[in-house]
């Protein structure tokens, strides 16, 4: 039996992918963090990070995001959190 990430399975069974990615772009900031939830745009942290660039980097490999660009953003948002 095959384990498929949570979100894998979230984009595999959406009818509206890009629905789905422009929402979690929504999320992440400009320094590159992703908020915590929506009705909080004061509050990010590493694990929405986390989960928002695995994501974004996920949505880049079906082509529903320019990789490249994601590449930027991601490396911006673990610079951040390095510092």
């Amino acid at each position: 039996m095959f384990a498929i990430p949570l979100l894998a399975v979230t984009f595999l069974a959406a009818p509206a992918e890009n629905e789905l990615v422009e929402r979690i772009e929504r999320l992440q900031l400009q320094n590159g963090m992703f908020l915590d939830r929506t009705s909080d745009r004061t509050t990010v942290s590493s694990a929405a990070t986390g989960m928002g660039s695995y994501a974004l980097a996920y949505a880049a490999t079906r082509g529903l995001a320019d990789g490249a660009e994601v590449a930027q953003r991601l490396e911006l948002a673990f610079q951040i959190t390095t510092q």
